[in-house]
C-alpha cells in the first residue's frame, strides 16, 4: 500500500469502519474508464491560495480528534482499515477513545466479524502538539502531528484497552486505550483532550442538529483536519434505544467515522439544561456521544440511521472498566 495522499480502491467498506484493499492507486484527475475518483486532501495550509472565509476562525474541537489506522494479524505493518477517535484525560492519564469494534472487528451485538475475518493486532493514531517555531512572530503556533503505533494486546494476550464493565448487558461500543501522550500546552482550547473543553449543558429535543466529527476517508494529511458531518437526533433523548445507553442519528455518514465524537451545536441564542436562555452566544456546543455507525445493518443503512453511545459512559469505563483477552475476542473455532 502506498503512503497517504492517494485515493484507494475499497473491496469492503462497511459504514463507519473502513477496510481497504492492500493496493492504492494514484490520484486520477481526468475521468477514464476504471479511474479512481478524485478525493480532496484535508489538513494542509496553502498560503498562495487566495482566501475566501477571511473572517472565520478555526474550531478548537477539530484538533482533538485523530484518524486511526488498523493493522491486521497476518501483516501488522499493512493498513487493513481505518477509523476515527479522540483524546481524553482523566486521573493524570491520557486515553484514546474509539469504538470497541474498531479494535476487535467484532459486532458487539452478534460477535460476528464486521469485515471478513480480520483480527486487528496494532493501530496507529496521530497525536498533535501546538508548536511555536523559534523564528515565528509572538503568539504564532503551528499544529504538528506525530504517528504512534500501539499493540492492542500485551505479552500475555490481554487487551490494553478498557471496555465497559457492563458490556455483557449494554454491548457498549466504546473503549478507552491508555496512551503515552503528554502535550505541553494545557489551555482548554489548545489542549488536545476533549474533556478539557468548556462545554455547556444544553436542553435537548428530538430533531436537534448533531455533528459527527471524524475521517470518512483516508484523505487526511498535515494537520489532519476532520470532516464535520451534519445530522439530527432521531430518537427521543429522554429514552435510550433498546434499553441501552445509545441514541440514533439521522445522517448520511461515510466509511471511517467509527469512533467519532458527536456534538450538539447551536448557533445563536441557546437554551441551557438549567432553564436559562443565553441570548448573546454565537455558537454553543455540547459533547453528547461516540458514533458507532450501522455495524453492517442494511436496514439502518437504507434509513440513513446510525448509532451513537452516551458520552457519560467514558468516565465510568476509565474508572471501572475491564480488560479482555485475544482468545475471548477471537475464540478458536
Amino acid at each position: 500500500m502506498q503512503h497517504l495522499g492517494h485515493p484507494f480502491r475499497t473491496t469492503i467498506g462497511i459504514d463507519s469502519l473502513f477496510y481497504l484493499h492492500s493496493t492504492a492507486l494514484g490520484r486520477k484527475l481526468h475521468k477514464k474508464e476504471n479511474a479512481m475518483p478524485y478525493i480532496p486532501m484535508l489538513g494542509e495550509v496553502a498560503p498562495d491560495v487566495p482566501g475566501q472565509f477571511n473572517a472565520s476562525r478555526f474550531d478548537a474541537l477539530s484538533f482533538k480528534t485523530t484518524p486511526i489506522e488498523i493493522h491486521g494479524v497476518d501483516s501488522v505493518e499493512t493498513v487493513v482499515g481505518h477509523a476515527s477517535g479522540f483524546f481524553w484525560r482523566q486521573k493524570e492519564q491520557s486515553y484514546l477513545i474509539t469504538n470497541r469494534h474498531v479494535v476487535t472487528n467484532r459486532n458487539g451485538f452478534t460477535n460476528e466479524y464486521v469485515s471478513q475475518c480480520l483480527q486487528p493486532r496494532k493501530i496507529t493514531f496521530y497525536s498533535g502538539e501546538w508548536i511555536s517555531p523559534i523564528d515565528a512572530p509572538a503568539g504564532f503556533f503551528r499544529f504538528e502531528r506525530t504517528p504512534q503505533k500501539l499493540d492492542l494486546y500485551n505479552d500475555n494476550e490481554v487487551s490494553i484497552w478498557l471496555e465497559d464493565p457492563l458490556f455483557q448487558k449494554f454491548r457498549t461500543d466504546i473503549v478507552a486505550i491508555p496512551i503515552d501522550y503528554q502535550p505541553t500546552i494545557k489551555d482548554s482550547n489548545q489542549s488536545p483532550f476533549l474533556n478539557n473543553f468548556g462545554f455547556e449543558n444544553l436542553s435537548h429535543y428530538v430533531g436537534n442538529d448533531l455533528f459527527v466529527v471524524g475521517y470518512p476517508y483516508r484523505n487526511y494529511t498535515g494537520m489532519m483536519i476532520p470532516v464535520w458531518k451534519r445530522g439530527s437526533l432521531a430518537s427521543e433523548p429522554l429514552f435510550g434505544v433498546d434499553k441501552k445507553p445509545m441514541f440514533l442519528i439521522d445522517a448520511l455518514t461515510k466509511d471511517g467515522m467509527s469512533g467519532s465524537p458527536v456534538f450538539k451545536r447551536v448557533f445563536g441564542p441557546v437554551n441551557l439544561a438549567c432553564g436559562t436562555t443565553k441570548l448573546d452566544h454565537v455558537v454553543t456546543t455540547e459533547f453528547v456521544g461516540v458514533y458507532s455507525g450501522r455495524l453492517g445493518s442494511s436496514d439502518l443503512a437504507q434509513a440513513a440511521m446510525g448509532m451513537a453511545w452516551y458520552s457519560n459512559r467514558i468516565p465510568h469505563i476509565i474508572t471501572s472498566g475491564c480488560t479482555t483477552s485475544f482468545n475471548t475476542v477471537h475464540p478458536q473455532s
